[in-house]
């Protein structure tokens, strides 16, 4: 039984390729204290020039917000005059994209796994809807400068917030134990998240993933699991699924299994049972 969909095999690509290595440049459990921040200049790497987003700049940093704002993201572009070899300037502009990611400074300083965690989700909601703008400004990689400027101006001024409500839903939502989700699946309740795909969706982007698919993905992606479950252990606990052995497969996680959840959840800022889920969709077939 499959509680819901994953991500779309042609969007696995960019998402592990571009969008992964770029979230783990920016190193959101270690955001410099004000007045400090963590700005990568894409056209700085080789790999992401090729993938045509060296226009855009990307800064995570936290920030005094409004009462109740967790995170926000300002997304803005201006048109640039490049100059060429000979020091004149080009007559096609290009238009630069700049991406801020603000985290409230109370909630970064947070030392309970509970609010570590807060900030965890915060910074990775917000690093969603980055990659829907950059998705975007991917689309119109190639066309003219006037199909450009269309996307840039969608995302003039444009400002996504998160308060502390909805930090604390997803929260909620993230901590439904798996046995919950399969009782509601079999008894015809459809899989909701706080924030749908709508919520993050730009609409011009080529992703065809749900982006809260995305938002776990980014939460606890695989190479994560490869730090805590070693190619052995991965491979034994396969095993007993297919032999169908639930004492042994319980005797399994009990002694091995367990013990690892705790160190994520101590070391990853995680709530504990997603943490399960993830596991669970990872290595238990048919989930």
């Amino acid at each position: 039984m499959q509680l819901y969909n994953k991500l779309a095999a042609e969007d696995k690509y960019v998402l592990n390729k571009i969008f992964l290595p770029l979230l783990e440049q920016l190193d959101i459990k270690n955001i410099p204290n004000i007045p400090k921040h963590t700005t990568i200049n894409l056209a700085d790497y080789r790999d992401f020039r090729i993938e045509g987003l060296a226009n855009c700049i990307i800064t995570i940093k936290q920030e005094y917000l409004p009462r109740n704002i967790g995170g926000a993201l300002i997304t803005t572009h201006k048109v640039v005059y490049t100059r060429d070899g000979n020091g004149n300037y080009n007559q096609v502009p290009i238009i630069s994209f700049r991406l801020v990611i603000l985290i409230e400074k109370k909630l970064c300083n947070r030392t309970t796994n509970i609010g570590r965690s807060w900030m965890t989700l915060t910074a990775i909601h917000e690093y969603t809807h980055a990659i829907a703008a950059l998705s975007t400004i991917l689309k119109a990689k190639g066309n003219s400068y006037d199909v450009i400027n269309k996307f840039g101006n969608i995302f003039k001024n444009k400002i996504d917030i998160l308060d502390y409500g909805s930090i604390r839903k997803i929260f909620r939502d993230l901590s439904t134990p798996l046995l919950t989700l399969i009782i509601n699946k079999n008894s015809g309740i459809p899989m909701r998240w706080h924030f749908d795909n709508t919520h993050f969706r730009i609409g011009f982007e080529d992703i065809k993933s749900e982006y809260p698919i995305i938002f776990e993905e980014f939460l606890l992606p695989d190479k994560i699991f490869k730090k805590y479950f070693s190619d052995n252990i991965i491979k034994l606990l396969k095993l007993l699924f297919e032999i169908k052995d639930n004492i042994l497969i319980q005797l399994f996680i009990n002694t091995l299994v367990t013990p690892i959840f705790k160190q994520m959840y101590t070391k990853e800022n995680l709530p504990r049972e997603f943490i399960k889920k993830r596991f669970s969709f990872h290595f238990i077939p048919n989930i």
